[in-house]
């Protein structure tokens, strides 16, 4: 799956303890970034509206809206540098900015779209097309 490339690259490692107190393991495991996971969200999403939308889930688009509102622009924009600086995932970081222009820029886009329907009776779906586009406008810009 073209995307997942900045997982290699925009990544922390996290340990993970068992819940219960008397078990001790303990394990070092790399986590993929809020970037790294924003691009995979939207190579997923432009990937499926290209084959004709059926595929789309607006589940995903909501995804991106949560990274967009949950995680700073300053953290977005440095992993999005480890991702355009490393030969691996250059390529696949640059089109996911494009596609995040592209689905997210304008509240009328599919991703906006999409984001307002997982949220349909829960949210203003006009909020949420607005937020989508502020938040993609604003992440662009610390991009330039």
């Amino acid at each position: 799956m073209r995307g997942i490339e900045g997982c290699l690259v925009d990544k922390s490692t996290f340990t993970i303890a068992a819940l219960e107190a008397t078990d001790q393991r303990r394990f070092e495991l790399e986590v993929a970034g809020p970037a790294a996971l924003l691009v995979s969200k939207c190579h997923k999403l432009a990937e499926r509206i290209a084959e004709g939308g059926r595929r789309a889930k607006a589940k995903d688009a909501h995804d991106v809206l949560r990274v967009l509102r949950g995680v700073t622009t300053d953290v977005l924009a440095v992993g999005f540098t480890l991702m355009r600086t490393d030969e691996l995932s250059r390529q696949v970081a640059e089109a996911g900015i494009d596609q995040l222009q592209s689905l997210f820029g304008r509240p009328r886009l599919a991703g906006c779209d999409l984001a307002a329907q997982a949220v349909a009776g829960l949210e203003n779906e006009e909020t949420i097309r607005q937020s989508c586009a502020a938040l993609t406008a604003d992440l662009l810009a610390a991009l330039r």
